[in-house]
């Protein structure tokens, strides 16, 4: 998952999320910072989003059943992967994984997991609380290992 990639999918879904929060176009033209025409060229496919707007979007419905579908979870931390590159949360809970990760691997308390749809990667403890995620499985692993052995130092 990339930028664009993004940027495509949550553009062609402003429709379903507007209609999903009950929003009129001025409505969610107005939550966003834009026109109404911006929303109308938006839902009619005339109209990409920016990368600004795209996280305005993900920021202000971040409990979007939608968005949660699209990016497998929380989509402000794909956001944040895909502008930072990686990014370490300390103490997060999460749910464990039941619905949009498998398992890659676990060493001593700390298991390593792959989103299945954005295909990002994140380390959890074993009260299920997030440590760091990351799009690069060799970042992943090499933090996985320094848990493990005790040697863990956040980046």
């Amino acid at each position: 998952m990339d930028r664009n990639y993004v940027i495509i999918v949550v553009s062609r879904n402003v429709g379903a999320l507007r209609k999903e929060s009950h929003l009129t176009e001025t409505q969610m033209a107005n939550a966003l910072g834009v026109t109404k025409k911006t929303i109308v060229q938006l839902e009619s496919g005339h109209l990409r989003a920016g990368w600004t707007l795209v996280c305005a979007i993900c920021a202000i419905f971040q409990e979007s059943e939608i968005l949660e579908r699209l990016f497998g979870g929380d989509p402000l931390e794909v956001i944040k992967l895909l502008s930072h590159d990686r990014e370490t949360i300390v103490r997060q809970k999460t749910k464990g994984g039941k619905i949009w990760w498998k398992s890659v691997k676990t060493l001593g308390s700390y298991r390593l997991q792959q989103n299945m749809i954005s295909q990002h990667y994140r380390i959890i403890d074993d009260l299920d609380y997030r440590i760091e995620s990351t799009f690069s499985y060799e970042t992943a692993l090499e933090t996985l290992e320094h848990l493990a052995k005790g040697r863990y130092e956040k980046r």
